[in-house]
């Protein structure tokens, strides 16, 4: 639904934890270089995944791609994601 890409929630927060983890693995790198807010919906809309950064283990990817998933209903909690990266 593309008002949840506009609505502000825990599950959106879930989402740009997911994109300050790919910030931090990819050492700063722009996360939609070049490209405006349609564009970015159209890319978020269309399933882009950003590809994994360069010396980021898989299961901090893999974390990652659950917090983009596109229905928000699908993400982790915090409390989810917690246990994870304390195992």
């Amino acid at each position: 639904n593309i008002n949840e890409l506009k609505e502000h929630s825990k599950k959106s927060d879930v989402w740009s934890f997911g994109i300050l983890l790919w910030e931090l693995f990819s050492l700063g790198e722009e996360v939609y270089k070049d490209k405006n807010n349609d564009e970015i919906i159209n890319l978020i809309k269309s399933g882009y995944q950003h590809i994994i950064p360069k010396n980021c283990p898989e299961d901090i990817y893999n974390i990652m791609l659950k917090c983009w998933k596109l229905n928000q209903n699908d993400r982790p909690s915090f409390n989810e994601i917690f246990l994870k990266l304390k195992n």
